[in-house]
């Protein structure tokens, strides 16, 4: 003989969803909240970096090698007027 279980004691867990639900509340606020700081962190790292290292390191260093060059203009660009600045009155 072959052992069944009866189907009609069985119910389905009906209590689980309602506490999926809730967890999935609770937890999509606050992994948005964490990818804010994360983001924050970030830019702020970013900024840093751009501050200190390119704008006072590289940046310098770069125009000290590249000299004349730095202000090599295009021919696309000649056309603009060059603006000649007269001598101030006080060095002569």
């Amino acid at each position: 003989m072959r052992s069944t279980e009866p189907r009609d004691t069985c119910k389905p867990h009906r209590a689980g969803r309602g506490a999926l639900k809730r967890c999935r509340s609770i937890v999509i606020p606050i992994k948005a909240i964490i990818l804010n700081k994360q983001m924050g962190v970030g830019l702020a790292v970013a900024v840093l970096i751009d501050a200190t290292i390119v704008r006072a390191v590289l940046l310098p260093a770069t125009m000290k090698l590249l000299g004349d060059w730095n202000w090599y203009l295009p021919r696309k660009l000649q056309r603009i007027p060059r603006i000649v600045h007269e001598p101030s009155l006080e060095s002569r």
